[in-house]
């Protein structure tokens, strides 16, 4: 930790951040003039085919896309004044060109600044040659080592990041509008092998999301997450019924005094007989129909009878719950799902996500393959 105080990492970010301000207000005012007076930021003005406000709008926008450059000329000059400028600024066009992004252009700073210094405080030269150091020997090294590096080792990885993150974000804007809350699931890699999402999931979505969430437990330590997601305030927190022995009363009463729902889930062998003592206590019952813990697994159809067992007890007794399936949702499915009656699909990868890298053409391929199976219709 000296080590990185030393280097003062944070203090040259925040230099270069320094100058992008006018570059972002500047740019950010070009587009606000443009489109307030009908412009569009095109990729390219074609001559006589674009008019004053759509060149304002434009340029705007052809700024901001050169803020991961300027940012990592800004840290490379602060690392290493006038030497690091110009390879800076070409690592900082390597990372934009190959799809880098913002993340790129600040390693690429920090990756230019030191190797200009590496090559200062290390490189000797003849005397002769000591005069074109700043000026030629030390950006032409520095540009081609940092731009192979870049391209080779940084870049593919912060690229693929880049992108994955970008398709998330776009992903997530989609389905804020196309569907009624998000299923989170929390595996601990004890009660089921693997390891997913967390708590600190939820809460970063929340700032990009207004809809519900529904935590999945699939843990052992029900207690820990349970208190995890009640300071999370997750609307909905489902806990598997197996882990549940000498717990459920507690944890339930502990949720509803949160302020939150709480749900149960079975496993595909767990009879429904299990729940009956706090049956009326809960808001949900998720009933698995696959095993839980991966995706892609075979659906089973039997565990749907305890579907309409629950909606034939739910309407005898006049209990509140929701019904909720999870697992297999998909075209080979939908049509026994439907007809069981849960109240609300879980759907993932193999009846939405996997369909197509783009979420809106996924969407429309999960929305003909549940329209056409089934005969009804989604919002």
């Amino acid at each position: 930790m000296e080590k990185i105080k030393k280097l003062n990492l944070k203090g040259h970010l925040l230099t270069a951040i320094s100058y992008l301000i006018p570059i972002v207000c500047g740019a950010g005012f070009l587009i606000a003039i443009g489109m307030a007076f009908g412009g569009t930021s095109q990729g390219t003005l074609v001559q006589g085919k674009f008019s004053f406000f759509d060149a304002l709008a434009t340029m705007g926008g052809a700024g901001l896309g050169l803020l991961p450059v300027v940012i990592a000329t800004g840290i490379s000059y602060s690392i290493a004044a006038k030497p690091g400028i110009a390879p800076g600024f070409i690592i900082g066009l390597t990372a934009n060109a190959i799809g880098a992004g913002f993340i790129g252009g600040i390693l690429g700073g920090y990756l230019s600044g030191f190797l200009v210094l590496a090559i200062l405080n290390h490189v000797k030269v003849p005397n002769w040659a000591k005069g074109l150091m700043p000026t030629l020997i030390i950006p032409f090294v520095a540009s081609i080592l940092g731009g192979l590096i870049m391209v080779y080792i940084i870049g593919t990885p912060v690229a693929l990041f880049t992108s994955f993150l970008t398709n998330f974000l776009d992903g997530l804007g989609f389905l804020n509008q196309h569907v009624d809350s998000y299923h989170i699931d929390i595996m601990d890699g004890h009660y089921v092998p693997n390891l997913t999402l967390s708590p600190w999931f939820i809460e970063e979505v929340r700032k990009i999301s207004h809809l519900p969430m529904s935590a999945h437990l699939m843990v052992t330590d029900q207690i820990f997450w349970v208190n995890q997601l009640i300071a999370q305030k997750c609307e909905w927190i489902c806990m598997h019924v197996e882990c549940l022995d000498g717990l459920a009363f507690r944890l339930i009463d502990q949720i509803h005094a949160a302020g939150l729902k709480a749900g149960v889930v079975l496993n595909p062998e767990t009879p429904i007989e299990t729940i009956f003592p706090y049956i009326d206590l809960v808001d949900k019952i998720t009933i698995m129909t696959v095993d839980p813990g991966f995706a892609g697994q075979r659906f089973i159809e039997s565990t749907l009878d305890k579907i309409v067992d629950l909606r034939k007890l739910r309407q005898e007794k006049g209990y509140h719950y929701l019904i909720e399936m999870d697992g297999s949702s998909n075209r080979k499915s939908f049509k026994r799902i439907d007809h069981a009656g849960p109240d609300i699909y879980i759907i993932g990868r193999s009846g939405l996500f996997g369909l197509d890298e783009d979420i809106e053409k996924s969407w429309a391929i999960m929305k003909r393959d549940y329209e056409e199976t089934t005969g009804k219709s989604i919002e």
